[in-house]
């Protein structure tokens, strides 16, 4: 129902958005529950479920409550949205919080067509709570809401192995995956984890080694591992239609052909010295731009000219420690990615591998911009962002919330 009344809005609406001109409208916010300590942002959650969800059970919608009971203080005691990513049939996000804790939050069915004027508010469906940091996460490519059994997400966590978790709810853990280290007979810790879309296989990347599974072989060890010597530790996996990008925090960047899992381009040095973060593909799948930890700017590199940087995209401000996630924007063919001081900054036409400045930008948050994700469904132009900053008690507070946007239309802006 949700995805069909999303869908009858869109046919004229992506057409017709001016993103780089037009400021999006806020439809959604989480509001304060999150600004606070963890121990009273989950007090504020569970009072504000308790009064939507009138007469359910509300056990139902947590797994993991166990892990619940934990103090968190000093310099991690913000309840920080550290990630935060669409699921891929465009109807929920999915969030990863400082509390070690997955919440799926599902977007309201009259997101777009609400008359009112006042911004949805938000709550997390389910909540999944883990014993400790969650390392990395990712979504499964055929998750679709109405179908329990395709609501999926894998997590890394320390010393376990990869785990399965239905984030609808029910268990923590339906299954695992297991990387063993053959030295010591320990489980390796995966830095990255990204589903390959459209096929069975899970990539997972660690320090100086890559390893692919097959989803369908629950409780195995991987059907392929790559032993990458000087290479560092994995931080991010991202796809193009043949091709697969890894990186690394110590700025090495490698592509392989996804058919051979040849390799066929490297760089053991980012264009910054902080090392990378995440990689975006261009949409012609030319260009690659690097998203680096502590930069103030994005080099793009051309991929057919061996990783060679060509270009810039200036005018962004991420000078920080903290890991800023950026993505494609609703139309897909520029990029979005949030600053330190709050902002959200557009760049058009990422596929013409050029220089450019930031072309628009709007104020999101008071707080640094943890994640910028567009919705995936074509012609559904929701942007959320969401933020966050680990401070101690004494600092000001800080602005931990998740929000969704909407860029107008013609009609709408005149």
């Amino acid at each position: 129902m949700l995805l069909a009344q999303l869908q009858a809005l869109a046919p004229t609406r992506l057409s017709k958005m001016i993103p780089s001109l037009e400021i999006p409208n806020l439809v959604a916010d989480t509001g304060s529950t999150y600004t606070h300590s963890i121990s009273e942002s989950l007090v504020n959650e569970d009072i504000q479920l308790a009064n939507m969800f009138q007469g359910m059970e509300l056990e139902t919608r947590v797994a993991g409550s166990a892990n619940r009971a934990k103090t968190w203080t000093g310099k991690r005691s913000a309840d920080v949205f550290k990630q935060t990513v669409w699921t891929p049939d465009g109807s929920s996000l999915i969030t990863n919080n400082e509390d070690h804790a997955l919440r799926l939050f599902v977007v309201p069915p009259d997101l777009l067509s609400n008359k009112e004027k006042q911004p949805h508010n938000l709550y997390p469906y389910t909540r999944t709570f883990f014993s400790s940091p969650i390392v990395s996460f990712s979504v499964f490519p055929g998750f679709q809401l109405a179908d329990y059994s395709s609501c999926f997400a894998v997590v890394s966590q320390r010393g376990m192995p990869i785990q399965i978790t239905n984030v609808l709810g029910g268990s923590q853990s339906v299954g695992c995956y297991k990387w063993t280290d053959m030295s010591n007979e320990q489980f390796l810790t995966p830095s990255s984890v990204a589903f390959r879309p459209g096929s069975d296989y899970l990539f997972a990347g660690s320090e100086r080694r890559l390893a692919l599974f097959n989803v369908n072989n629950v409780g195995s060890e991987p059907e392929y591992q790559w032993d990458m010597p000087s290479f560092g530790l994995v931080s991010h996996i991202s796809h193009a239609s043949k091709q697969v990008a890894v990186s690394s925090f110590s700025g090495s960047l490698a592509l392989y052909d996804f058919d051979t899992m040849g390799e066929v381009a490297k760089t053991s040095s980012a264009p910054t010295a902080q090392g990378i973060c995440q990689t975006l593909w261009s949409p012609n799948e030319n260009y690659l731009h690097l998203i680096c930890r502590g930069a103030i700017e994005i080099p793009v590199l051309d991929v057919r000219m061996g990783l060679r940087h060509v270009a810039t995209l200036g005018g962004w401000d991420g000078k920080t420690s903290q890991r800023l996630w950026a993505d494609k924007t609703i139309t897909g063919r520029g990029l979005v990615a949030g600053t330190v001081d709050g902002h959200v900054n557009t760049w058009e036409d990422i596929d013409m591998g050029i220089d450019r400045l930031c072309e628009s930008s709007w104020k999101a948050h008071s707080s640094p911009v943890s994640a910028v994700a567009s919705n995936p469904l074509t012609g559904i132009g929701v942007v959320a962002t969401s933020s966050g900053e680990r401070a101690g008690e004494e600092d000001r507070p800080v602005d931990c919330s998740l929000k969704l946007w909407e860029f107008p239309n013609e009609e709408e802006s005149q």
